[in-house]
């Protein structure tokens, strides 16, 4: 689980197993790119395609998966 306001540009890669990310701050200041494996990739309980761009804030994620799932939540300040 990861509980954070992330700046810049970033990249989490996840393996096996599942992941739930929440993060602070508000929606607009993500953009979040998905890459996926065999698991899904949901940003506020919408799936997510492969290569798909949700957002265009300033802070960029770029979110791999292989199996399991990854959960993305925004958790305003």
């Amino acid at each position: 689980d990861i509980n954070a306001y992330i700046t810049g540009i970033s990249k989490i890669k996840s393996g096996i197993g599942s992941m739930n990310i929440n993060l602070l701050g508000n929606e607009e200041d993500y953009q979040i790119k998905s890459k996926k494996g065999i698991g899904n990739i949901t940003i506020n309980d919408e799936n997510q395609k492969d290569d798909s761009v949700y957002g265009t804030g300033e802070n960029n994620i770029e979110i791999e998966n292989g199996i399991g799932a990854v959960t993305i939540n925004f958790i305003k300040k």
